[in-house]
């Protein structure tokens, strides 16, 4: 056997070479005995004879093959051929262009020669990369031009008359063997992409290429022996080339035309080419078994007799009638009622306009529609489970197709938005788009590598942009027991189910968050600061080392509050809040207990003296303007001090203790801080007993108004008076308002003492007018949350028609301080009380700050000298350079002044000596009930 393939091996080659041996034969016949010109023709003709066949074969070839190595180097040699042929038209002698200048025609063949190189050395490339065959024509036409016209108009000095062919020709000539040396060292290296044939007749190409051109650069005579030598070898290259594409470009189509000859009878189903008359031309082995009759028996007669239903006639038959009229049929099933079968056919027509006849195409499908029955009510069956329920239920192939759908149920198509038969067929990436159709592509693809079920919770934006979380479960779907057909899935939208969980997860945290911070601040509230005490405490036990809880309380913040609203006063609280966080260590905790009112635990304390600092800094920090609105308020803190273990054991008693201690800051004065003692705890139990009973009086009217007398110092005569409130205590007695004004007005209850007042007092005032007494002016005192309150124009100009009080009898008292808080809200309310004829007096000046800046837009009518100066009188320099600058500035801004607390001559001789004449103190006579000033005013009149 190895003898007989050897031996067809050799005859093959025998066979194969008859053509070149031949012609190269004639060629040398012709370079020994003819002329050169002749020899160089047919030399050149025959090469680029070979080369345009090489180009034609493979792009005609190419569709089969798609080899585009091939395609490379056919489309090149045929570029070449075009290069050569016009080589040899302008070589000198042809009578075809009139040209003697040999460097033209040599300039043409070395730029051929470098050409031909680089197409071989770059089409090794295109087994890996590809480039389109315009692309490839394209660059090979300009190739073309370019050497053409640098060839004719721009020629290389490649010969003289005198010294023959340059040094230049031989060096472009080894340049050449250099590429197609290069050339047989990547094909080398790229050898597995050749079959071996293509490898070895190329490689044997580039050799005789390379041997051509050292045959170039060694002649001196045209004539002589290695010009000829070169010429064959190059005819010899171009012939292993064609050889080479030829085999490579013709052996796909060749095996296909074998197969179609075998392909007709290897068709499993009837065929029957038909004439265009209806008779037949041509069956196939499977007609021939379905029919039962031999192809010589049927071929020439009627189509109908042998395969059409026996009970048609042939005019009624409609398979006939498609064929008579020329027409395709597509599925057409025909039941034979005689032979109790079911027959699917198809027509198709052959030729143009249909006129060479038709194809017929028959299959019995009498048992595939018995068990298409059959498997129709198990379907029904199926079908009803499927698209009862609510999950999206899906199914793949995988073996036979890339993912197409099988099939879905009801659920799956109302998600998706097509129906089924949009949907089956077809992939995810025709359905859902590139990107989305690839993702469960790449799921499905894992489900089959591993061969168990997968379950995948997956957010998925769709098309139309509908994004939704699908909980799916996806298994592999068996064929039978050993094949896998492709993937089942059962897919739950849980988007609703999981949006109802996160937000149930948000609610919770919110209240977990809410239950230890403070919505406002983000500042831990009294449940977290109790566990941040008791936890510094059992690190101060561990460490040795002391704690401190700072009670803090905003000084007038209710007046902030009420005056510009709780918007305005959230945000003071906000920015008092970032103030104090900024103004402690990282180690310490701020927390606000609710209101105006904060706390701090000072962890790792070892003196107190760490406790001051830090109180300091924080007090500070509140002297600059909080800036809101365009609105630059001020507030200060009082701050009570509870130091761990001496004022408390634990966090309950150490914030009682602290609060405790934050009262006496703000009775001694606020703006200030305390450190707990003791007696602060009776004075705090004694402040709850006093709110409660000061609740209870204010409800039973449990107070008296009393008038202390205001004089002229130079006639001793009475100008007014001045309206104090007394509270008749049923146990405690007469209280003075120092013990529950200033509860009061932290209790809100200033507002309804102040309006019992003035309407108490004013009553008594017209009284005493309508007596004759000639009181002079009455003074009343002004808690500013009666200014602050919308109402309160309105509600002062009732009590003024009730009472029958006029405005001019009236002077209402502001201290510096309450206007200060909103200077600028205040100056709105004074001057419409001021435009209702009410004089305006400001009570304890100098006792304020910023107030300069504002009282010339205040419609004031007289400075009232606290007695904190006039108690120092005269001896007090301070005091006595502080009390003559309050006159000047009376005087300069034309008011009135009054001096209160004045007790003795030597106060009155000052005040009168600086021209303050105005006096009220116990030196003209103390606070009286209306009985005894009534007594008094009678005195008066005298």
């Amino acid at each position: 056997m190895p003898e007989i393939k050897y031996k067809s091996m050799f005859l093959t080659f025998i066979s194969s070479s008859i053509i070149p041996v031949v012609i190269m034969l004639i060629l040398f016949l012709i370079g020994i005995y003819g002329q050169y010109l002749l020899f160089h023709f047919f030399a050149e003709f025959f090469a680029v004879f070979v080369a345009l066949s090489l180009g034609v074969i493979v792009y005609y070839t190419y569709p089969f093959t798609r080899n585009h190595y091939l395609q490379f180097i056919g489309l090149g040699y045929f570029s070449v051929a075009f290069l050569d042929l016009l080589h040899v038209l302008t070589f000198p002698g042809m009578p075809f262009i009139a040209s003697q200048a040999l460097n033209t025609t040599l300039s043409i063949w070395i730029f051929t020669r470098l050409f031909e190189a680089s197409v071989l050395f770059a089409a090794v490339f295109l087994f890996e990369h590809k480039l389109k065959g315009s692309v490839i024509i394209a660059l090979c036409s300009l190739t073309v031009m370019i050497i053409t016209v640098v060839s004719i108009f721009r020629p290389l000095s490649l010969y003289s008359s005198v010294d023959g062919l340059s040094l230049l020709k031989t060096e472009l000539e080894y340049m050449v063997m250099l590429i197609l040396g290069a050339t047989l060292f990547v094909n080398y290296r790229k050898k597995k992409y050749f079959n071996d044939s293509l490898y070895w007749k190329i490689q044997a190409a580039v050799l005789l290429t390379i041997f051509s051109e050292f045959c170039f650069t060694l002649y001196t005579d045209i004539d002589g022996f290695f010009n000829l030598i070169g010429h064959l070898s190059k005819f010899l290259s171009f012939w292993f080339i064609f050889t080479a594409v030829v085999k490579g470009g013709l052996e796909k189509p060749l095996e296909m035309m074998k197969k179609g000859v075998s392909s007709y009878n290897a068709i499993p189903i009837p065929v029957i080419i038909l004439s265009a008359d209806g008779k037949i031309v041509q069956i196939n082995r499977a007609a021939e078994h379905f029919i039962g009759i031999p192809a010589s028996a049927v071929v020439g007669k009627g189509n109908h007799n042998f395969l059409h239903p026996a009970y048609l006639e042939e005019d009624e038959c409609p398979v006939c009638l498609a064929v008579k009229g020329h027409r395709s049929l597509t599925n057409m099933v025909v039941s034979d009622k005689v032979k109790g079968r079911s027959i699917r056919y198809s027509l198709s027509p052959v030729g143009e306009n249909q006129s060479l006849g038709m194809i017929q195409v028959s299959r019995d499908i009498t048992e595939e529609l018995a068990n298409n029955d059959k498997l129709s009510s198990q379907n029904a069956v199926l079908n009803s489970v499927l698209n009862g329920t609510p999950d999206l239920i899906f199914y793949k192939d995988y073996l036979n197709a890339d993912g197409r759908y099988l099939g879905c149920n009801k659920a799956f198509e109302q998600f998706i938005g097509k129906p089924k038969k949009e949907i089956v067929g077809r992939t995810d990436i025709e359905i859902l788009g590139e990107e989305l159709g690839a993702f469960f592509q790449a799921k499905d693809k894992s489900v089959l590598t591993k061969k168990r079920n997968v379950i995948n919770d997956e957010w998925v934006t769709y098309p139309d942009g509908q994004r939704v979380l699908l909980s799916t479960s996806k298994s592999p779907l068996y064929k039978n027991a050993d094949h896998i057909l492709g993937v089942l899935g059962i897919s739950r939208d849980i988007s609703q189910y999981m949006r109802l969980k996160s937000e149930v997860q948000e609610q919770k945290e919110t209240l977990e968050y809410q239950a230890s911070y403070d919505q406002l601040t983000s500042l831990p509230n009294r449940t977290l600061l109790l566990d941040r005490i008791e936890q510094t405490i059992k690190l101060s036990l561990r460490a040795k080392n002391s704690l401190a809880i700072l009670l803090i309380d905003l000084d007038h913040f209710k007046e902030i509050n009420d005056s510009l609203g709780h918007q305005i006063g959230d945000q003071v609280i906000k920015k008092v809040a970032e103030r104090l966080t900024d103004n402690v260590r990282s180690t310490d905790t701020v927390a606000r207990l609710g209101g105006d009112e904060f706390a701090i635990v000072l962890s790792e304390l070892y003196n107190t003296e760490m406790v001051i600092d830090i109180v300091d800094k924080l007090q500070k920090t509140m002297l600059q303007a909080i800036c809101i609105s365009g609105q630059s308020l001020y507030s200060t803190l009082s701050i009570g001090i509870a130091v761990y273990p001496q004022d408390g054991k634990n966090a309950d008693e150490l914030l009682k203790n602290a609060d405790a201690a934050m009262y006496k800051a703000k009775d001694e004065g606020r703006n200030t801080s305390r450190f707990y003692t003791e007696e602060m705890t009776e004075k705090a139990f004694e402040r709850i007993v006093m709110e409660s009973s000061l609740r209870s009086a204010v409800s039973k009217e449990e107070f008296i108004v009393y008038y202390q007398p205001q004089v002229d110092a130079k006639s001793g005569k009475l100008v007014g008076m001045e309206a104090l409130i007394r509270w008749m205590h049923p146990v405690m007695g007469m209280v003075s308002p120092a013990k529950f004004m200033t509860l009061a007005e932290e209790t809100g209850l200033i507002i309804k003492l102040d309006q019992w007042t003035m309407r108490k007092a004013m009553r008594q005032l017209v009284t005493w007018y309508e007596m004759g007494l000639n009181p002079g002016v009455l003074a009343l005192n002004l808690a500013m949350k009666q200014l602050q309150q919308d109402d309160f124009i309105e509600m002062l100009s009732n009590m003024l028609k009730d009472t029958n009080c006029k405005p001019e009898w009236l002077a209402l008292e502001v201290t510096e301080g309450q206007i200060m808080i909103n200077p600028e809200n205040a100056i709105l309310i004074l001057k419409q009380i001021s435009a209702m004829g009410i004089e305006l007096a400001i009570d304890d000046f100098g006792t304020g700050y910023s107030s300069l800046s504002y009282l010339k837009h205040l419609p004031i009518n007289k400075l009232k000298i606290d007695q904190s100066f006039v108690r120092g009188l005269p001896e007090n320099e301070d005091d006595a350079a502080i009390t003559m600058s309050v006159i000047s500035l009376a005087k300069n801004l034309h008011l009135d002044v009054i001096a209160e607390g004045v007790e003795t001559i030597k106060q009155v001789n000052f005040l009168a000596d600086n021209g303050c004449f105005n006096i009220q103190g116990y030196y003209y006579g103390k606070p009286m009930p209306a009985q005894d000033m009534t007594d008094y005013l009678k005195t008066q009149n005298k």
